[in-house]
C-alpha cells in the first residue's frame, strides 16, 4: 500500500506528556475489547494515526532502556520499567506539579532526555512508515493485523513488567510506588504476573505431556474464556 506522509508529520516532536498519555491510553485498554474501537487522531488520518500509537509505545520502551542505562537524570525515578509505570510516573509528576501553584512557575515541564532529539523521533516514525506502507492491502494480513500484533505483544510485555499496582485513577494518594508492592495489576488484566505465568506453563506442560489440548466444542466456557476447538492431528511433542 502507498501512504504517503506528509513532511510535516515526519517533523513532528510530539510533547514528553502527550506520548505518555496516549501510550498509557493504549496500554490501559482492557483484553476484551483491545482494538475494537479504533478512532483516527484529531488531525490525523486514520493510516497515520495508527502509526503514532505505535510511536508513541517504541518511544516509551526507548525511555525503558535509557532508564536502565542511567541516561534520564531530568526524569522521575520509575520503580519498573513497564510501560504503564513509565506513563504513569510522568502523568502523575506532571499533575502534582500543575496543582502547585509554586511548582508550576519554579519547574519546566518534563522534556524527553537528550538523546531522544527530534531527528530521533522523525526516523523513527519513518521506520513504522515504512513497514505499514508494505503490508498488501488483503483481507487479513494487511497493516491493521500488524497494529494489532504490535499492541497485543504491548500489553504482554507491560504485564511481565509491571511490579506496582496503579488505581484507576491517574492522581491517587495510594498510588505511590514505594510500597514495595509486588502483585502486578495492569489495566484490563484481573490476574497477576505470576499468576498469569503459572496459567500458561501449566497450559504449555499439559501440551507437552498428552501431545494435544484438552478438546473441546470451542465456544466460551462458564467464566467467559475461550476455549480452544479440537486439533485435526495431535500436536507433537518435539518439532
Amino acid at each position: 500500500m502507498n501512504f504517503e506522509a506528509s513532511s510535516t508529520r515526519k517533523n513532528m516532536h510530539p510533547s514528553l506528556l502527550d506520548t505518555a498519555r496516549l501510550a498509557h491510553d493504549l496500554t490501559s485498554q482492557n483484553w476484551s475489547t483491545l482494538n475494537t474501537n479504533i478512532t483516527a487522531l484529531e488531525g490525523y488520518s486514520y493510516f497515520e494515526s495508527l502509526v503514532e500509537h505505535i510511536v508513541a509505545l517504541l518511544l516509551i520502551r526507548i525511555i525503558a532502556l535509557l532508564h536502565d542505562r542511567s541516561e534520564t537524570p531530568d526524569l522521575p525515578v520509575f520503580v519498573d520499567l513497564s510501560t504503564t509505570t513509565i506513563c504513569r510516573t510522568i502523568i502523575d509528576d506532571e499533575a502534582r506539579r500543575m496543582e502547585d501553584e509554586v511548582l508550576a512557575i519554579e519547574m519546566d515541564p518534563l522534556d524527553w532526555p537528550e538523546l531522544l532529539t527530534q531527528d530521533v523521533v522523525c526516523e523513527l516514525r519513518t521506520y513504522v512508515h515504512k513497514i505499514f506502507s508494505m503490508y498488501q492491502d488483503v483481507a487479513y494480513h494487511n497493516y491493521e493485523h500488524g497494529y494489532h500484533v504490535f499492541t497485543s505483544a504491548n500489553k504482554i510485555l507491560d504485564a511481565v513488567l509491571c511490579e506496582h499496582v496503579w488505581s484507576t485513577s491517574s492522581t491517587n494518594e495510594n498510588d505511590s510506588p514505594n510500597d514495595n508492592t509486588t502483585t502486578s495489576l495492569n489495566a484490563g488484566t484481573s490476574t497477576s504476573t505470576s499468576q498469569a505465568i503459572e496459567k500458561l506453563n501449566s497450559t504449555m506442560n499439559t501440551a507437552n505431556t498428552t501431545g494435544d489440548f484438552e478438546p473441546s466444542d470451542g465456544g466460551d466456557d462458564v467464566n467467559g474464556d475461550v476455549k480452544h476447538t479440537k486439533w485435526s492431528k495431535p500436536i507433537p511433542k518435539k518439532l
